[in-house]
């Protein structure tokens, strides 16, 4: 099995993170989920009982 078709899942969803001061509307970024292997990280990766975990 080629090491690509080994992952199983991957969803993206975009999420209000703030809100606008002069506006008073939401902002918001792109977050994804996946099972993927992340080869570079420029936040934090924090490792709790095996598993990998990122706050933005």
């Amino acid at each position: 099995m080629d090491e690509l078709e080994a992952y199983s899942f991957k969803y993206r969803e975009t999420l209000p993170v703030g809100l606008k001061e002069e506006t008073n509307q939401y902002e918001y970024r792109k977050f994804a989920f996946s099972d993927e292997i992340v080869e570079e990280a420029k936040q934090t990766v924090f490792q709790v009982q095996g598993k990998n975990i990122i706050f933005y």
